[in-house]
């Protein structure tokens, strides 16, 4: 055997190394738990509609179409503002896609149009294995999964580096004591006592808070409320929890507090942070190219969202997942596909390096968790919680409603909570 020469590997190219090995150790484990057999048969014709480009969706349809080569696959790309009604108005025809994308809070609402995996396609082992428990709490319902996620998309803090250099704080807030320690110190006001720079855009409607809704179910779940019962009826504003979260919320928009720095006339929360009208903001991934294209200059980092308690951290989710339609011919196929697309390592890679999203699926996701740009969500997502809701427009119109009518002094808090509860009971259909 001739000599081989010494091959000394760097330690970026160890890391490369071992997560190569990792990632096929993970695909063959993650095929074993959700029974994937390699099914081949008669020519099929698969309709796939989504909002991502084609090209971003390369790896994903190649790739199944090269291990599943009886299989074309037809991918229709619709406008994200045109999507849910493009599809609905399909489905309503009957000449809907086979596989489509549902958002993580559309189980309930779009229930009826979904067919639900089978034991051997999917199992709940399975679901827990290769994603975040979220995805549980999101797309299983019993033992059936409706969907699977594409990506996870969670909640973080912005905060303006120049603001908090200049104010003397060295690091973000860690907790939401720590934000309310921080309100006088960042927050800044005219003569009149007007609030000229929020220290966050928080507290307010989603007239002027972007994902005010989520932001408030965010410091309701990591509160230790329960959203909703075992029958999925909502109970958020039945315990002491939920309802002291709500007040939490409420008093940064309250210029009788001490934590007041915020109101529903300051416009979008967004737009005010890129502006640099507020120092912290709560936003999504999806949030941070929009922020970059209004301020391309803007010095600001990523932080985690704030905690209640750093012993039990608690994230707030948003993604989309693939579902099949319950009137597709091909279901076994299109169920076929959404597992190949969210559970294949390599496709999924593809797909996250082409789209920049963060990982929903666990092994990619300790991947991510040593990415700079992409750390915060991916650690995010392994603690991110979440709860089946009837219809999210409506629920997040009903959150924005109850905020308004403690503003204007309509209803306290307790009540509004309260009646918020039982329109978001109304939503459940059983």
């Amino acid at each position: 055997m001739p000599n081989l020469p010494k091959i000394s590997l760097t330690r970026n190219q160890t890391i490369m190394v071992l997560g190569t090995i990792v990632l096929i150790v993970v695909v063959f484990i993650t095929f074993k738990f959700f029974g994937s057999k390699n099914p081949t048969g008669p020519a099929v014709n698969l309709s796939v509609w989504g909002v991502d480009s084609v090209d971003a969706m390369d790896s994903i349809i190649s790739g199944y179409e090269t291990v599943r080569p009886n299989v074309t696959v037809t991918y229709k790309r619709v406008a994200a503002d045109e999507y849910d009604e493009a599809v609905l108005t399909a489905l309503a025809t009957g000449k809907g896609p086979d596989v489509f994308l549902i958002g993580n809070h559309d189980l309930y609402s779009r229930g009826q149009l979904l067919a639900a995996a089978t034991p051997a396609q999917v199992s709940l082992s399975g679901v827990q294995a290769s994603f975040p428990q979220a995805v549980v709490q999101d797309f299983v319902y019993g033992d059936a999964a409706y969907a699977l996620p594409l990506y996870m998309d969670t909640l973080t803090l912005l905060y303006n580096k120049q603001m908090f250099d200049q104010a003397g704080i060295a690091t973000p807030p860690k907790t939401w004591q720590e934000v309310v320690d921080m309100v006088p110190r960042l927050r800044t006001t005219d003569e009149g006592g007007q609030i000229t720079r929020a220290a966050i855009a928080i507290g307010g409607s989603d007239q002027s808070v972007d994902h005010a809704a989520d932001i408030l179910n965010l410091i309701m779940l990591q509160n230790g409320a329960v959203l909703a019962n075992d029958e999925a009826k909502p109970s958020f504003g039945r315990t002491k929890e939920g309802v002291a979260a709500f007040r939490f919320y409420l008093q940064f928009a309250d210029a009788a507090s001490p934590a007041y720095t915020w109101n529903d006339l300051m416009g979008s929360s967004l737009e005010a942070f890129a502006s640099q009208k507020t120092a912290m903001v709560l936003a999504y991934q999806r949030d941070l190219a929009e922020i970059e294209e209004r301020a391309p200059f803007l010095d600001f980092g990523v932080a985690p969202a704030p905690q209640t308690s750093l012993d039990r951290a608690v994230n707030y989710p948003s993604y989309h997942g693939l579902a099949v339609w319950t009137g597709s011919r091909v279901q076994t196929w299109g169920w076929d596909f959404a597992l190949f697309a969210t559970t294949n390592s390599a496709a999924q890679g593809g797909y996250l390096a082409a789209t920049g999203r963060p990982a929903a699926l666990r092994s990619l996701i300790t991947l991510q968790q040593k990415d700079p740009a992409l750390a915060v969500f991916a650690n995010a997502a392994l603690t991110a919680r979440s709860w089946k809701m009837g219809d999210y427009d409506k629920i997040k119109n009903i959150f924005s409603t109850a905020i308004q009518n403690v503003q204007t002094g309509a209803k306290t808090p307790d009540i509004a909570l309260s009646d918020a509860e039982t329109q978001a009971s109304q939503l459940i259909n059983r």
